[in-house]
């Protein structure tokens, strides 16, 4: 077996970078699905819960964007 893959400074570099997007790319998904089972679940909630959950949500998000 030949192990001058990682003789190469470049190639470890280039390594890391995949893994590094492979990972981010899996974080993604898993975001992807977390937010589709949510978004499922909010049909399955009251009207009015549903709106008090939406707006709490929005008021919080529009907060920390005043302060950055």
């Amino acid at each position: 077996m030949n192990l001058t893959f990682f003789t190469n400074g470049w190639s470890v570099l280039a390594l890391f970078v995949i893994c590094w997007c492979i990972e981010k790319i899996v974080q993604d998904i898993v975001f992807g699905i977390s937010v589709t089972k949510s978004i499922k679940h909010m049909k399955d909630i009251p009207d009015e819960q549903r709106g008090a959950i939406i707006e709490h949500l929005f008021n919080k998000e529009m907060k920390d964007k005043v302060q950055k």
